[in-house]
């Protein structure tokens, strides 16, 4: 793993980690115990309402002593949480500050990723650690929620997979049967925020280093199975000038189970690779102008909203943690899927 720069996270001891992990473990409890009566949770008193204000965990006020998960270890130590069994796995993403963007002599860099800017995200705030699942999605649904609408799955399976063909309106419609369900306040992430996760401290073009090599390790995306050539000789993307590693993911075509491979130094899964995720921000074609808070950016073209992460079928040179791209708001491809942030409210 890269280390992470002062001030993003830390390390603890064996005694910290356990503490941690037992007061994690209290506030999941007390969540799961309250999901039944979780809309009764409405009729507490809000706190006034900002976008970067987001929900702590009881009990945890030294958010920052978080171990940093090993290398290839299923179950990170980082703690995690959900408001009931088939909410989405969250995280807590402390506090820190960034570049956002990349640099121009980054290989693969869009115009659209620079300037680069500082970015201050001021409070720590919950973050899925997959990317919303089918499962999750269908829970939705059968309760009477998200329109009804059941996503194809192109014959790659449900359950644990990453839920796909969603549009940011899809999206959205999910974060607020969460909101009314549990009574607190979830929502899609900023663009700021989503890399901010992504890079968890890292400057490198990817969470795991500069070299596409190891992307195998960490992603689900194009690699040497996927190689398709055509009737010049090349693998799909060559005659464009782009490239995919040597190595091979294990997955062929389509989404991987959510988790299959390694987490970044936060915890968080697939923030590279497997689907592209919605973010609540509105497109702009550059970072210019950009606020240096975290929050959500409402200026530019709001009938298109921006998009992170990559899919299971980029070439390396999308797959950054700078990478950006943008669609409609209704648009809906195997592509396209979220993950989910809590807020405080």
């Amino acid at each position: 793993m890269k280390s992470m720069d002062a001030g993003v996270s830390s390390t603890v001891g064996r005694r910290g980690g356990r503490r941690l992990l037992a007061v994690v473990a209290a506030a999941s409890a007390l969540a799961v115990a309250g999901c039944a009566g979780g809309r009764s949770n409405q009729d507490q008193p809000a706190s006034p309402a900002g976008d970067d204000q987001l929900a702590p965990l009881a009990g945890d006020p030294e958010r920052q002593d978080r171990p940093t998960p090993l290398a290839g270890d299923r179950e990170p130590s980082v703690p995690t949480f959900r408001d009931c069994p088939q909410y989405p796995e969250m995280v807590m993403i402390p506090a820190g500050s960034f570049l956002i963007g990349s640099p121009e002599s980054e290989v693969g860099r869009g115009a659209d990723e620079g300037p680069q800017r500082g970015i201050t995200v001021a409070k720590p705030f919950a973050m899925g650690i997959y990317e919303v699942t089918f499962e999750e999605w269908d829970a939705c649904v059968d309760d009477g929620g998200c329109d009804g609408y059941r996503p194809e799955d192109h014959g790659w399976g449900r359950g644990r997979r990453p839920v796909t063909e969603v549009s940011w309106q899809d999206a959205r419609a999910y974060v607020e049967w969460l909101t009314e369900e549990t009574g607190r306040a979830y929502g899609l992430p900023s663009e700021a925020r989503w890399e901010y996760a992504a890079r968890a401290g890292t400057r490198a073009a990817r969470y795991w280093g500069e070299s596409a090599e190891e992307q195998c390790r960490y992603a689900n995306a194009f690699d040497r199975t996927l190689a398709r050539t055509n009737d010049k000789g090349l693998a799909m993307f060559e005659e464009y000038g782009m490239t995919y590693p040597s190595c091979s993911d294990g997955q062929g075509d389509g989404t991987a189970p959510v988790g299959s491979y390694e987490p970044n130094a936060f915890g968080l899964y697939d923030m590279i690779g497997n689907l592209t995720e919605w973010t609540d921000d509105c497109w702009n074609p550059d970072h210019s102008g950009r606020p240096d808070h975290a929050g959500t950016r409402f200026s530019g073209d709001c009938s298109r909203r921006m998009l992170r992460g990559g899919t299971w079928a980029y070439p390396s040179e999308f797959l950054r943690s700078a990478y950006r791209f943008q669609f409609e708001l209704d648009h809906r491809d195997n592509g396209l899927g979220f993950r989910v942030v809590r807020f405080d409210r």
